[in-house]
């Protein structure tokens, strides 16, 4: 992986090509990672032009079979496409300080009075996760999870993660 994502140059790959399916098997990565979750094959590009901006990996299970080359050749173009706009918005690379977070404690609790968990569920949204998805990551049930949704839309004064979320641009 390293290597993948030190490259100066953009590179599409399938797991496949990069490595025998029987010595994949027997890495860490899978035998940790990818197995657990039923993963097996994996497809992915690094975007780059002049700099890193990211990646983008996809996964599918054995019985879905591996990605074809007609899918290695869309994630091509669409590499191209994310490097190219990524290049226009940040010519000089993407740097940390391109997205510093609210100060959550100066701006949402002063303002709104949100506990640290709700300003944990608000991130967790920001993020595009479900409900279940955030009961999981915080540690707590999804019931939990919408009481304190529930907090929050009515000390923001919103209905719904739409209002929420245009709040939040302010």
């Amino acid at each position: 992986m390293v290597w993948n994502f030190s490259r100066t140059e953009p590179i599409v790959y399938r797991n496949s090509d990069l490595m025998p399916d029987y010595l994949r098997e027997k890495s860490p990565i899978y035998q940790q990672w990818m197995q657990p979750l039923r993963v097996y094959h994996g497809m992915g590009c690094t975007i780059v032009k002049q700099h890193f901006y990211g990646s983008i990996t996809m996964f599918r299970t054995k019985e879905m079979g591996d990605f074809t080359q007609e899918e290695l050749y869309l994630l091509e173009v669409l590499n191209t496409h994310l490097a190219s706009h990524m290049q226009k918005l940040y010519p000089n690379g993407v740097r940390e300080s391109d997205f510093q977070e609210i100060d959550m404690d100066k701006h949402w609790l002063g303002k709104y009075h949100l506990t640290v968990r709700e300003q944990e569920i608000v991130r967790q949204l920001q993020y595009g996760l479900t409900n279940q998805e955030i009961g999981t990551k915080l540690c707590i049930s999804e019931v939990t999870v919408k009481k304190h949704m529930s907090h929050i839309f009515e000390k923001m004064q919103v209905k719904n993660r739409n209002q929420l979320f245009l709040k939040l641009q302010k």
